[in-house]
C-alpha cells in the first residue's frame, strides 16, 4: 500500500506541474505570464496589449521576450527580430513602442505578412514625429531623456516618452523587411520613418518593389547607408527607376559601398541610362546584378563606365573604385570577361580608402595604365593610335608607372604585346620623329638661351664697371670743386688786401701832394 502511494505520488507530481505550467499560459488575462529566462512575472499592462498579444502562445512569447522589453525601453534590448505573421493590431502596438524607444539598433521583420497598410501602421507615428519636428523649431531632447531614464525608475519610461518630443531611431543601424510586400507606398513610408537615422544596412529583398523613386529622396537623409539589398524585385525600365539607379550609381549615397540588385528584371535600357553615373562615383565597390537581362549592351555600358577606351584621357576619368560587378548567369560572354578583368584592376586598388589627393592621383594613373595595357594585350582590333595624341612622353611615363611597382606586377607577355603594338603603330613613329625634331629645336633654343644669358651677364658686368668708374669720377670732380672753391676764397682775400694797401698808398700820396702845394 505504501509502495502504491509512493508510486501515485510519483505520478501525481508531474501532473500537478503540468497543470501549473498550463495555468501560466492560460488565456485568462488575470494570470500573469512568466519570463523563463529571468523568472520575472510580466503582466499585460494595457487592454490593447491583451487584445493584440493574448490571442495565442506564439504572440505571448513574442510579447514577453521582445515587445515588453521594447515597451519598457530596456537599454539592454536593442534588436527586434520577428519572423512570423503579424496582425495589424500587433503592428500598431509595436509601432507605438518603437516610436517611444530610444535604444533600438536593429529591426528585422522578415516574412511577417506585412503589406503597405501594415507598414504605415508600424511607422506612421514616427513619420508624423518627423513632420512635426520639421514644421516646428524642434529642439532635440534625447540627451535630457537619457539622463531622466538613467535614474533607474523604469516605471516613468512610458510617461516620459509620452510628454517629451523624441527624435526616433537615433541608434538604428540595421533594417531588414525582406519577404514582405512593402510596395511603393510602403517604401515611401519606410524612408520617411528612418530619415536621419544612422542606418548602415537596409535589406528589402523580395518586397514587391517596382518603383524606387523614394530612394531619390532617401539620398538626402540616409547619408550613412553602406549596404543596400533590393534582390527579387521587379524594377521595370521607367524614368523613375532610371533616375533612382543613377542616384545609387553616382554617389548620391556618399557611403554606399555594396549594392545588391539580383533577380530584379533590370534590362539593358535601364543600365544604358544609369551606368554613365558611375563616372562620378568614388565609393561604390560592389554591384551584384546576377540574373538580370542586361545583355551585351548593358555590359558594354558598364565597360565604358569602368574603362572608356576612346582615349587615354577618358581612361583616366573612368570609374576606378567599382571592383566587383557580378553578373552571373549560365554562360559568361566575351564582354562579361572583359568587364570582369577591368573591374578586377579596380578591386586590387581600393581607392575608396585613400584620402590624400596626391596619392589618389598616383594610383589612378597606375590603374589607367594597367587598363590601357589590358586593352592592348587582349584585343587585336584596338588601334593604339587613339591613346597617342598626347606628347610622346606619355609612353615612358606609362611604363615607368608600372615597372616601378613590384607589388603590382604586370605579366611579361602583356607588357611586351602592348609595347609591340605601340611601337609598330605609324602614329607612334610619326610622333617619335616629331618628338626628335622638337627635341632638336628645344636643344637649339636652349643653346641660344644660354648664349643670350652669357651675353646678358657680360653686359651686366660691363655696366657694373662703368657705374663704378662714373662713381669714382664724380668723387674726383667733387674734390676738385671743393679745392677750387678754397683757392678762390684765398685769392679773393689776397686781392682785397692788395686793393686796400693800394688805396692807402694813393691816399698817402694825395696828402703829400697837398702839403707840397701849400
Amino acid at each position: 500500500m505504501q509502495m502504491l502511494c509512493e508510486k501515485r505520488s510519483i505520478i501525481i507530481k508531474p501532473a500537478a506541474v503540468a497543470r501549473r505550467h498550463f495555468s501560466m499560459t492560460d488565456d485568462n488575462n488575470n494570470i500573469p505570464l512568466v519570463d523563463l529566462t529571468t523568472s520575472e512575472k510580466i503582466r499585460f499592462v494595457s487592454e490593447e496589449d491583451k487584445a493584440a498579444f493574448g490571442i495565442n502562445r506564439s504572440y505571448r512569447d513574442l510579447y514577453k521576450k521582445q515587445v515588453y522589453k521594447l515597451k519598457q525601453n530596456d537599454a539592454n534590448f536593442c534588436m527586434l527580430s520577428v519572423s512570423e505573421i503579424l496582425s495589424e493590431d500587433i503592428c500598431d502596438r509595436i509601432g507605438l513602442y518603437l516610436w517611444r524607444n530610444s535604444h533600438i539598433k536593429n529591426i528585422t521583420l522578415t516574412r511577417c505578412g506585412l503589406c503597405e497598410e501594415k507598414i504605415e501602421t508600424l511607422f506612421s507615428r514616427i513619420v508624423d514625429q518627423h513632420e512635426q519636428n520639421e514644421s516646428n523649431d524642434y529642439l532635440k531632447k534625447h540627451d535630457i531623456l537619457e539622463k531622466i531614464l538613467n535614474v533607474g525608475d523604469t516605471s516613468l519610461t512610458g510617461h516620459v516618452m509620452g510628454y517629451l518630443a523624441l527624435t526616433p531611431f537615433t541608434k538604428l543601424f540595421h533594417v531588414d523587411l525582406s519577404g514582405n510586400f512593402v510596395g511603393t507606398d510602403g517604401l515611401d513610408v519606410l524612408v520617411k520613418a528612418i530619415a536621419g537615422a544612422p542606418v548602415k544596412r537596409l535589406h528589402l529583398n523580395n518586397c514587391g518593389l517596382d518603383d524606387l523613386s523614394s530612394l531619390i529622396m532617401g539620398a538626402q537623409e540616409l547619408k550613412e547607408l553602406k549596404n543596400l539589398q533590393l534582390e527579387n524585385n521587379n524594377l521595370y525600365s521607367t524614368a523613375e527607376n532610371a533616375q533612382a539607379l543613377s542616384v545609387l550609381f553616382d554617389g548620391g549615397y556618399p557611403l554606399l559601398r555594396q549594392l545588391f540588385l539580383e533577380d530584379c528584371g533590370i534590362d539593358s535600357e535601364l543600365i544604358e541610362t544609369s551606368a554613365p553615373a558611375l563616372l562620378s562615383n568614388k565609393i561604390l565597390w560592389q554591384c551584384h546584378l546576377v540574373n538580370n537581362p542586361i545583355g551585351d549592351r548593358g555590359v558594354e555600358a558598364f565597360i565604358k563606365a569602368v574603362c572608356d577606351s576612346t582615349s587615354f584621357e577618358k581612361i583616366l576619368t573612368s570609374n576606378h573604385t567599382l571592383g566587383k560587378i557580378i553578373l552571373g548567369g549560365d554562360r559568361i560572354t566575351v564582354p562579361e570577361k572583359k568587364l570582369q578583368r577591368l573591374s578586377m584592376i579596380n578591386y586590387f586598388r581600393r581607392l575608396d580608402f585613400v584620402e590624400s589627393s596626391a596619392i589618389r592621383t598616383q594610383i589612378i594613373n597606375r590603374v589607367a595604365c594597367k587598363k590601357l595595357f589590358t586593352l592592348l594585350s587582349d584585343h587585336e582590333d584596338i588601334d593604339p593610335s587613339m591613346f597617342l595624341y598626347y606628347d610622346i612622353g606619355i609612353v615612358p611615363l606609362i611604363f615607368s608607372k608600372l615597372l616601378d611597382r613590384p607589388c603590382y606586377p604586370l605579366e611579361t607577355k602583356e607588357l611586351l604585346t602592348a609595347l609591340y603594338k605601340i611601337l609598330k603603330c605609324k602614329v607612334f613613329q610619326k610622333k617619335l620623329s616629331q618628338a626628335k625634331k622638337l627635341q632638336l629645336n628645344r636643344d637649339a633654343l636652349r643653346k641660344k638661351e644660354e648664349e643670350t644669358r652669357m651675353k646678358n651677364e657680360q653686359l651686366e658686368a660691363d655696366n657694373a664697371a662703368l657705374s663704378e668708374e662714373n662713381r669714382r669720377l664724380k668723387e674726383q670732380m667733387a674734390s676738385l670743386m671743393a679745392q677750387n672753391s678754397t683757392d678762390s676764397k684765398t685769392n679773393y682775400l689776397e686781392a682785397e688786401q692788395n686793393v686796400g694797401s693800394i688805396a692807402e698808398r694813393v691816399k698817402t700820396r694825395a696828402k703829400r701832394r697837398k702839403r707840397g702845394r701849400k
